[in-house]
């Protein structure tokens, strides 16, 4: 019995690599994302410490400081605002990502199915093969038993 091979085969390894690619990207999309937000949350927690500390302090000891803290703040919430673009950019990007692998995995699904039925018509092929050679078999072996007794009764003299 032939081997089952499939012409689309390389075609579904292909489509599988890409998908563990693309799941493997999506993976680091998603903790650079999660790095990206603990900073941001990280840096807001901490301008609150310094911005509730600088409350509780007395007037005269506040505003010597109050300058310092408020460009302070001022620094912190331009580069929160870059955290907040990068994790925005980060987000679209997975959000592509997302779609391109749901793609990908909706191509490698119906190459599988594909994939199945052609072995199940290639398993119906070798069974009906396999059918017929056990027919021609059995047929032989009835000629063979059959033959003995035919040619036995042409040559006996009556």
């Amino acid at each position: 019995m032939r081997r089952f091979s499939w012409r689309l085969q390389r075609v579904l390894e292909i489509t599988d690599q890409r998908e563990r690619v693309l799941r493997a990207e999506l993976f680091v999309l998603a903790h650079e994302i999660a790095r990206v937000r603990h900073e941001i949350v990280t840096r807001q927690m901490i301008v609150r410490t310094i911005l509730d500390e600088l409350g509780r302090q007395s007037l005269a000891v506040r505003l010597g400081e109050q300058t310092i803290v408020l460009a302070c703040a001022a620094a912190e919430e331009r580069i929160l605002a870059g955290l907040r673009a990068r994790q925005a950019a980060l987000e679209a990007e997975r959000a592509a990502k997302t779609e391109r692998f749901l793609q990908v995995r909706s191509m490698r699904r119906a190459l599988e199915h594909l994939r199945e039925k052609a072995y199940a018509k290639y398993r119906q092929a070798m069974t009906a093969r396999e059918q017929t050679e056990f027919d021609e078999v059995a047929h032989i072996a009835f000629a063979r038993r059959l033959r003995p007794r035919a040619a036995g009764t042409l040559l006996s003299p009556r």
